[in-house]
């Protein structure tokens, strides 16, 4: 992809007027600073009808509520309706501008498609955080829903200060380009990364060094977040920021001060942001806060943090500026990572098998081989990476790729530096913080972690109850209460209307246990035996070692689910493991002989 090169300097820094009249159509924009104005542009400068995608709902509350933008602007989210935005559509005005989150985004297809206007011709789609579709599609799984419609807009851009350029086929048949700001300043910020075995103690060390009145903590974990607030007796000055599904969470364990949307003035001496805040909000303040920023691999392997991209919009956030800046992260040496060279050689080879498979599937005449062609290639790890249609997703494989490239920052102090020094944006001052006496913290932390036996049951009761209150509640509510269990908790209430209440206390309430349950009984009503390949892949986890009992037990309870008699000549169980999955023979503890899984084997 072509990149155009455009400077700025520090007094002449704004996209419009200084760089840009608009954001030229089939381009990407990689502005490399956050806080440029390109929404601001696109909203008050652009002369053209827009529809502007922003990752969460409370980018777009914000931009509602600035006073400059107020009148001019409809945001879309949940509870917006189409025929809120046909209304505003149907307004005289000399532009619309529409902005959305990307899930309620056919809410305005189906306005726009109501009104006068040709969505396509008459609209400039402009997807901001453009990286957001790359990092977060493995649990938004709709986050791309757009993207079937953007390459037929006739005007459309992509826009970040940390894009990730994608690899999608269709952005080169579209001639896109990258126009990347180059500011002629030193722009780097001081950061003092921090690399400890306690996370907790570290970060008392930190506020002890700042000025204590505005702290700002990252974290994407709500474990770390009440361990922090927990252990520091900071509860009454603390405020937490996160998703309404994390606000319902935290108030059932009695956590208070929550807040789902971003405003000065809810903010306190301890102010708690969870991902969800971590690009695109304007966080405008008149004081400078210390920003702390933290990764706990250990309790919360999804909280690490992107030096290329997160860490810079997490400071980017603070319009007028910030004290300080620190990363606290433990490091992982263990952690089962790939290189870029692994990562290329097993997409292929996964995509290779894929492909033999479909085809031998779509050339078969027989019906049963078919349906077993179609089962193994469920098995093939590059069946993560095919939609609902059967194509291929390039921002799930480009997803993959980032999260195996952020894994290996975090696999040793050196790597997770290198990383910050390679991005440019800050001056790393790096110190590792050393606690002898972790085994307290470890236990508070513990108590706070979810109990999944314990949420299951939970679960199952709470299904128990809905049944008995079925006649009572009415036919509509009782759909609706089903349909969230079922969209929350699929395996659980798959398995709760197959088997019963009764088998959960058999299974001990075992999230694994009920998954290889499940599939057992779909490999008897079958009649063929992919599911017990399934089975074992699903009873381990990549990247974990098991010892030769663990092996063993798992082993044998598979046997008896599946009803297979034993014919395994004796107990060869890392022979076993080696049928199922790439792994090296290791050791466990001073002494146990053990299995590290790598990958899974088709």
């Amino acid at each position: 992809m072509r990149i155009i090169e455009k400077k700025i300097s520090k007094e002449n820094k704004y996209l419009y007027p200084d760089i840009l009249k608009e954001i030229p159509s089939n381009t990407i924009l990689w502005k490399t600073l956050p806080g440029l104005g390109a929404t601001y542009s696109e909203i008050e400068a652009a002369q053209r009808n827009s529809i502007i995608i922003e990752p969460n709902v409370p980018v777009i509350v914000g931009k509602e509520q600035k006073e400059i933008h107020k009148g001019k602007i409809i945001g879309v989210y949940e509870g917006v309706t189409e025929e809120k935005i046909l209304e505003y559509l149907k307004q005289p005005r000399n532009r619309y501008k529409i902005i959305t989150t990307p899930e309620s985004y056919i809410k305005v297809k189906k306005a726009v498609g109501k009104s006068r206007f040709s969505l396509y011709n008459d609209f400039f789609l402009l997807f901001d955080e453009c990286e957001r579709i790359t990092t977060d599609i493995d649990y938004r799984k709709n986050i791309d829903i757009p993207m079937d419609d953007f390459f037929k807009f006739k005007q459309k851009a992509f826009v970040s200060a940390t894009p990730i350029i994608p690899r999608d086929p269709r952005f080169e048949q579209d001639n896109f380009s990258v126009i990347k700001i180059i500011p002629d300043y030193d722009y780097r910020q001081n950061l003092d990364l921090i690399t400890t075995n306690d996370i907790v103690a570290a970060v008392r060390k930190t506020l002890n060094k700042t000025s204590k009145e505005h702290i700002c903590f990252f974290v994407n974990s709500t474990d770390t977040i009440e361990a922090i607030i927990n252990t520091l007796n900071i509860k009454d000055s603390s405020v937490i920021f996160c998703s309404g599904k994390s606000k319902e969470t935290l108030e059932k364990r009695g956590v208070n001060n929550i807040s789902t949307t971003v405003a000065p003035d809810l903010l306190k001496k301890y102010s708690f942001f969870t991902s969800r805040f971590y690009s695109a909000v304007d966080i405008e303040l008149d004081y400078k806060p210390d920003v702390i920023m933290t990764t706990d691999l250990y309790y919360a392997s999804h909280s690490t943090i992107d030096p290329f991209t997160e860490a810079i919009q997490i400071v980017g956030r603070f319009r007028n500026g910030v004290n300080s800046i620190t990363h606290i992260s433990n490091i992982n040496k263990h952690i089962v990572c790939k290189t870029d060279k692994e990562i290329l050689l097993s997409l292929a080879g996964w995509r290779e098998a894929y492909l033999i498979l479909k085809n031998l599937a779509e050339t078969t005449s027989n019906p049963a081989s078919k349906e077993l062609f179609e089962e193994a290639m469920g098995l093939v790890s590059y069946s993560d990476f095919i939609d609902d249609r059967g194509k291929e997703n390039f921002f799930l494989i480009d997803n993959y790729i980032n999260k195996e490239q952020v894994k290996a920052y975090y696999s040793s102090s050196d790597n997770l530096l290198d990383a910050y020094l390679q991005s440019n944006a800050f001056i790393v001052d790096y110190v590792n913080i050393y606690n002898h006496s972790t085994a307290m913290e470890r236990l508070k932390r513990k108590r706070n972690k979810s109990n999944p036996r314990g949420a299951n049951q939970e679960i199952v009761e709470n299904l128990e109850s809905l049944e008995s209150q079925k006649d009572s509640m009415g036919e509509e509510e009782y759909k609706k209460q089903r349909y969230m269990f079922a969209n929350d908790f699929p395996t659980i209430v798959e398995a709760y209307d197959t088997f019963g209440k009764d088998v959960f206390e058999e299974l001990d309430y075992s999230q694994k246990r009920i998954e290889n349950k499940l599939i057992a009984h779909k490999e008897e009503l079958r009649g063929n035996g992919l599911g017990f390949t399934k089975a074992i892949h699903n009873s381990f986890e990549v990247g974990r070692k098991y010892t030769s009992k663990e092996i063993e037990a798992v082993y044998e309870q598979l046997i008896e689910e599946f009803g297979y008699a034993y014919k395994e000549d004796g107990k060869q169980w890392f022979k076993w493991m080696d049928k199922y999955f790439e792994g090296d023979r290791t050791t466990k503890g001073k002494k146990d002989r053990a299995f590290l899984i790598k990958d899974k084997k088709v």
